[in-house]
């Protein structure tokens, strides 16, 4: 009955409701800053201390219904202690194993090219930062985009693949997360970061160069410079037929310009950015970051009017104007809560 993270994230990502649960047995607060959320199961939080007062009320808490219940706490011990309590009243339950700091770690690797491409690419999650990285892969090498700091997530992914790594890459210098592309790369293969991102850098990087041919038979990786989320923004078009936009274009908007306190100048930027972007030409509309051109072009023209505004009219951003997917949203909405850079940087519980 006890599930790993991968269970727990594939049930969290399932198209369709389930009966299941998952019992969150951290004090209110961490569990309110920061916890596993997703529309495939239920979560409720009951802190460990109510099962040790009183039992009975605790597990009265729990939804009749509830089919299994994943017990979640921040490093998978505790959690033991109630799933026995609950199975002795007869609910099927057990742990998550590794609880919180597990969770903090997982990725979740999916091909997003079609299957028929000469290349493949694979987009690299991880859920509870909300960070989304990339393997473009073609013949025995591949070229990493956006990695966080985990770096053994892709190089055992590149050892399972067969490839070699020629190439790593951040798309813009990250706000929200710490990156592990300089570490990932360490000499072994170039790392690229925009120059105007890279000012007063002190670790070993290249600049971005206009083209990087990935494979024997070459897969062409075209950078195209789109200033505007910060300064040195790139977006990369692998092969003409799909685009990795970093923070620029996202499903439900557009990147946040005002992270230099510079929003007025870097919405300019972005406007003009994404009015590039919307003339480039695909060889159709798969791309990893499913960008909506019109409906981006759309919202950077609303942004720009606010921004335009007379004086005396406070220019602001809605609360959804630069959201990207569902989970990158919730890394955003982490870092609103106060919550630590680095989600397994948590204090034990």
């Amino acid at each position: 009955m006890d599930i790993d993270v991968a269970k727990l994230d594939h049930l969290l990502t399932a198209p369709k409701p389930s009966g299941d649960l998952i019992l969150d047995t951290r004090d209110p607060q961490a569990a309110a800053r920061w916890h596993p959320e997703g529309h495939g199961a239920r979560y409720l939080n009951v802190p460990y201390d109510a099962f040790e007062s009183d039992a009975e009320a605790a597990v009265a808490q729990l939804p009749q219904d509830a089919q299994n219940v994943h017990v979640l706490c921040a490093r998978g011990i505790s959690a033991a202690d109630i799933a026995e309590i609950l199975r002795g009243h007869g609910i099927a339950a057990g742990i998550v194993q590794g609880g919180m700091a597990a969770w903090a770690t997982y990725h979740r690797v999916v091909r997003v090219s079609a299957p028929d491409e000469a290349f493949a690419i694979y987009q690299v999650v991880r859920p509870a930062k909300g960070c989304l990285s990339y393997l473009v892969v073609s013949g025995t090498q591949a070229l990493a985009i956006d990695c966080t700091r985990l770096t053994d997530v892709y190089r055992d992914l590149a050892e399972r693949l067969g490839v070699t790594l020629v190439g790593i890459a951040d798309t813009h210098l990250h706000a929200d997360h710490v990156s592990g592309s300089s570490a990932l790369a360490s000499g072994a293969a170039p790392y690229y970061l925009a120059d105007d991102d890279a000012e007063g850098a002190t670790v070993a990087r290249e600049s971005i160069p206009r083209t990087i041919d990935v494979g024997e038979t070459p897969i062409r990786v075209l950078s195209l410079p789109v200033p505007g989320h910060t300064l040195g923004s790139t977006a990369f078009s692998v092969g003409g037929r799909y685009l990795i936009s970093g923070d620029t274009l996202l499903p439900d908007g557009i990147g946040r310009p005002d992270l230099g306190n510079h929003a007025r100048e870097w919405t300019e930027h972005l406007y003009d950015s994404d009015r590039r972007l919307g003339s480039v030409r695909f060889a159709d509309d798969r791309t990893p970051g499913a960008c909506r051109l019109g409906f981006a072009l759309r919202r950077s023209r609303r942004v720009r009017a606010r921004l335009e505004r007379p004086a005396g009219r406070a220019a602001r951003f809605g609360p959804r104007a630069f959201c990207g997917t569902r989970e990158h949203d919730r890394g955003r909405k982490l870092a609103a809560r106060g919550v630590c850079r680095d989600p397994a940087r948590q204090p034990r519980r």
